[in-house]
């Protein structure tokens, strides 16, 4: 079940074609499909774990931004930990 209270951001190239709030007329919107997303990783049917190569303090933003920059290949998945 999806929780408002999440920090979580899915972006792709088809973000925006649908609306952002549920809504009768349409099947899809962001709401809704984040919700189906965070349900099929809550169930292990969205495999996950292996895409985050890295997870980092906020404060080495910085020094991985460069990174990424400089080794494309090493970096699969960033996840920035704000409890570290």
């Amino acid at each position: 079940m999806f929780h408002s209270d999440y920090n979580l951001r899915f972006k792709g190239a088809h973000e925006w074609k649908d609306p952002y709030e549920p809504d009768s007329f349409v099947k899809h919107s962001i709401i809704r499909n984040t919700e189906i997303i965070i349900d099929y990783m809550a169930d292990g049917r969205l495999i996950y774990k292996p895409l985050l190569t890295h997870t980092v303090r906020p404060g080495d933003c910085g020094e991985i931004y460069d990174d990424i920059r400089r080794n494309k290949e090493k970096y699969l998945g960033v996840v920035f930990d704000w409890t570290r």
